[in-house]
């Protein structure tokens, strides 16, 4: 609770919280800021008051709430001139707990100067991880009671229960674009020493090639271009899906001679293996959507041109997508390969 009353405090007996002394705040002050106020505190005094509360188990008595600025600069000027400053004016604010305090602090900054970061997100990040160093921090916004400490990033499992809140916490009580958001989130594991667990799996080449081998498609085990158990199987990707069918022809000629002979039926079952490199669920659907769409609109082609000839009525016999939703709750990770209808 706020008090409006104005009360002097000894210099000498007001600190800052461990948090802040030993953390990011110690070392990034508003430099830039802290030259001009200086002079006008040791010019004018100290105009507006600082805000303190009383603390115990502490070397110092009360601690610094709001003004960390202000306090800095009369630190400085009695450094030079020990009798500058004795009792300063100061407000007296109480918590019901800590991170009531952080809470407001946190609200108090967005609207002055930044205290300990240049940028909001950045604020953001320290006041998240402030709360979680108290290891009693429980997110408002969720009703799990899960608190939000370092026991949070043990394992997959708590990482996982635990990065759905933060996202919603972050959306809350910020309106930060989607991408400022990720940073905050990325910054919060990385102080923690863990990375960011992403939703979609992305593969490079040799991991899509490894899946195949390991027999991700039932009844084949090669690589792209191979014929394995009488399926022709290549992988596509978002951004060279449309090159396969020439590849799948010029494949038929080589190996069946299809330029000049006429087969009476599929010798190979032909099979295409998607995945897709890219960052949420809205658009690793539309580029899914795409490639379905195409491998449909090839077999159309076929359909209408050669649906007499029974062994090459479509192009495409069956298309799968590489496993990539990861790191989800409720049970919509995707652990095996999908099967499309085409």
């Amino acid at each position: 609770m706020s008090s409006n009353k104005k009360v002097f405090l000894p210099l000498e007996e007001i600190g800052v919280n461990p948090t802040d002394e030993n953390g990011p705040r110690a070392v990034t002050l508003n430099m830039e800021k802290m030259g001009p106020l200086r002079g006008s505190i040791a010019k004018n005094g100290l105009r507006e008051p600082i805000t303190v509360r009383a603390v115990t188990g502490e070397p110092h008595q009360w601690e610094i709430v709001h003004g960390h600025h202000r306090l800095r600069a009369m630190r400085d000027i009695n450094g030079s001139d020990p009798t500058r400053f004795g009792k300063i004016p100061c407000y007296v604010d109480s918590y019901a707990t800590e991170n009531d305090m952080f809470e407001e602090q946190y609200e108090e900054n967005k609207h002055w100067d930044k205290i300990c970061t240049p940028s909001t997100w950045e604020d953001l990040v320290h006041h998240i991880l402030r709360q979680m160093n108290t290891g009693t921090f429980v997110s408002p916004y969720a009703n799990s009671g899960l608190v939000w400490d370092a026991s949070v990033f043990q394992n997959a499992v708590t990482i996982a229960a635990f990065k759905p809140e933060l996202e919603e916490y972050i959306e809350e009580i910020e309106s930060f674009a989607k991408k400022t958001r990720k940073s905050v989130v990325d910054a919060v594991f990385a102080a923690n020493g863990k990375a960011n667990p992403k939703k979609i799996r992305v593969y490079t080449a040799a991991e899509a090639k490894a899946q195949l081998k390991a027999g991700i498609i039932p009844g084949f085990n090669g690589s792209s271009g191979d014929i394995d158990g009488g399926k022709l199987v290549y992988i596509m990707n978002s951004a060279d899906y449309a090159k396969k069918p020439a590849l799948v022809i010029s494949k038929l000629i080589r190996l069946f001679d299809a330029a000049n002979t006429t087969m009476a039926s599929k010798p190979v079952k032909v099979i295409f293996v998607g995945h897709v490199d890219q960052p949420d669920d809205t658009k690793l659907q539309a580029a899914r959507t795409k490639m379905i769409d195409f491998v449909k609109a090839l077999n159309g082609f076929f359909t209408a041109q050669f649906g007499s000839h029974l062994a090459f009525s479509k192009l495409v016999d069956e298309v799968y997508f590489l496993p990539q939703k990861v790191n989800r709750t409720g049970g919509s990770n995707e652990a095996k390969a999908l099967k499309v209808t085409v």
